[in-house]
């Protein structure tokens, strides 16, 4: 793969209100989108990347490799969230949900 030759170990595509798309080597896989109303997309990348790297952080990952396919899924389904939740809201980081927020909705969506 191309991107492999030139030492891209993770490709993270936003789908905005689809969700999002990832490749990892052959690995690829898909975290649907969140329905929300829409006031503001203005942070929503930062805050899924932000998101995304956060999650990789908790669980202690300095590589993407390193993840499982389970929690390279999760963590990208957490950004997908984050970053659906900031969509709904006015501003930029003021619109950026906490840890407890994300927790909550993942936990509700189960």
């Amino acid at each position: 793969m191309l991107f492999e030759k030139y030492g891209i170990p993770l490709i993270l595509l936003t789908l905005g209100p689809d969700g999002a798309y990832y490749r990892r080597g052959e690995e690829t896989g898909k975290a649907e989108g969140f329905s929300v109303k829409v006031a503001d997309t203005n942070g929503a990348g930062d805050t899924f990347f932000g998101a995304f790297l956060s999650r990789m952080a908790a669980l202690g990952c300095k590589k993407p490799a390193n993840l499982s396919s389970e929690q390279l899924y999760k963590s990208v389904r957490t950004a997908t969230l984050a970053a659906s939740l900031t969509t709904s809201r006015h501003g930029a980081i003021p619109a950026m949900p906490d840890l407890a927020e994300l927790e909550a909705k993942l936990k509700a969506e189960e």
